[in-house]
């Protein structure tokens, strides 16, 4: 039996960078952080929560820096984690790992 399962995630976390103080456009990090999980069954008639927590790892590339007015910098950021997730919606309460990989673009202001 299968069921669509409508899960969200309020998470928080850390990013250190290394190199701090380089000039180069290339800055590894890593990063942690934890997430309250709620997972909805179809048509919600059941309600489960649990926790997640993630350590990992990646880089972000400047493509641009030093603007001028309110445009500070933009530039791409690849992400690779281990997430480890305990409860929810499982047959049992062992704690799940799994991977996640991100990439994303980011504009600062």
């Amino acid at each position: 039996a299968a069921e669509p399962v409508t899960q969200y995630a309020f998470e928080g976390g850390v990013l250190v960078p290394f190199a701090r103080g380089s000039r180069g456009r290339l800055t590894p990090f890593a990063t942690a952080g934890a997430a309250y999980l709620r997972q909805l069954h179809d048509g919600r008639t059941l309600l489960d929560t649990g926790h997640a927590y993630y350590v990992g790892g990646g880089v972000k590339y400047l493509l641009t820096a030093g603007g001028t007015g309110h445009l500070k910098a933009t530039g791409l950021r690849a992400d690779l984690r281990a997430v480890f997730a305990s409860t929810g919606i499982a047959p049992d309460d062992k704690l799940r790992t799994a991977p996640s990989v991100s990439g994303s673009y980011f504009i600062r202001f």
